[in-house]
């Protein structure tokens, strides 16, 4: 912040300070404190609109389910390098509101999902099922859980140490609706358990969209859904994706900024549509995707 008190107190330094006069000095004053007076305004409105988002989500016990979380991620944090984050509020925020940010597109793909269900009279699996691709922390997933109960959702993370993490936390706090895997994403795109069997696979911070799209639409049944958290910066990520994604039989839907900012910018949510089954020979072995793209 450029405060305009600031050459005032540099000149206070010298010798002829006495020639500003004592109402350019009070302006001077006036100015700063009428700024700072802004910025607080402003960080205090911005945490609101947090706390608004979380609010309007979350139920009071919800609230605290995410509360405890953030909590235990936070105290482990020190020991397996969990986030990023320094304290409780920008954890919060990272993770919480960032994860809370995706529900809109996910509400509308579970109506879709129900809406299908009822067509077919019943048939078919009834329950909304996610993935978590690259879980991490378990987020966004486990928030997601927490605001969605009768969802199921796996938890996909290659890190042992994680996954248990998370497995002790979701225990911890009472959230019933998880499944946590130990896996590499190309393992479980081609198991029986997990291949083509989700409604929707979502992934936050994994990889570019191109090493992406083949560790998740193998995992998303036909119909379904791939929900990719990018920055806003996007778009050439995802055109230099768009032939991996035909290969995958995705297609894209929308690239849609969401409620949710980091230090760049507000973020998005690249939806893309399974359209039919991904070819047998993807995803292919451990680490290829990443090191020979699509």
């Amino acid at each position: 912040m450029n405060c305009p008190i600031s050459p005032l107190l540099q000149l206070s330094q010298v010798p002829y300070l006495s020639m500003v006069s004592e109402q350019a000095q009070q302006n001077a004053v006036e100015a700063c404190v009428d700024s700072l007076r802004g910025e607080a305004d402003r960080n205090a409105h911005e945490k609101q609109r947090y706390s608004s988002i979380a609010r309007g989500s979350l139920d009071a016990p919800q609230l605290l389910q995410a509360q405890q979380y953030m909590e235990l991620l936070m105290t482990q944090n020190a020991k397996m390098n969990l986030t990023a984050a320094a304290d409780m509020e920008e954890a919060f925020q990272m993770h919480v509101e960032d994860s809370l940010a995706l529900l809109p597109a996910l509400d509308a793909a579970a109506l879709e999902h129900a809406q299908t269900v009822d067509l077919h009279g019943g048939h078919g699996h009834p329950q909304f099922r996610i993935i978590d691709v690259g879980s991490g922390a378990g987020l966004p997933g486990v928030i997601i859980a927490i605001a969605r109960p009768a969802w199921k959702v796996t938890l996909l993370d290659s890190l042992r140490k994680r996954c248990q993490f998370v497995e002790m936390a979701v225990q911890h706090i009472g959230i019933q609706n998880t499944h946590v895997v130990w896996s590499r994403a190309e393992e479980a795109g081609q198991s029986q358990q997990h291949r083509e069997v989700y409604d929707v696979a979502i992934a936050r911070a994994v990889a570019r969209m191109r090493v992406l799209v083949e560790l998740c639409l193998p995992m998303v049944k036909p119909g379904g859904y791939c929900l990719a958290a990018k920055g806003p910066d996007c778009q050439k990520e995802v055109a230099e994706a768009e032939e991996a994604i035909a290969i995958l039989q995705g297609k894209l839907v929308s690239i849609s900024k969401v409620e949710a900012f980091g230090s760049v910018g507000q973020h998005v949510a690249v939806l893309l549509r399974k359209v039919a089954n991904t070819p047998a020979q993807y995803p292919r072995h451990p680490g290829k995707p990443g090191k020979r793209p699509l």
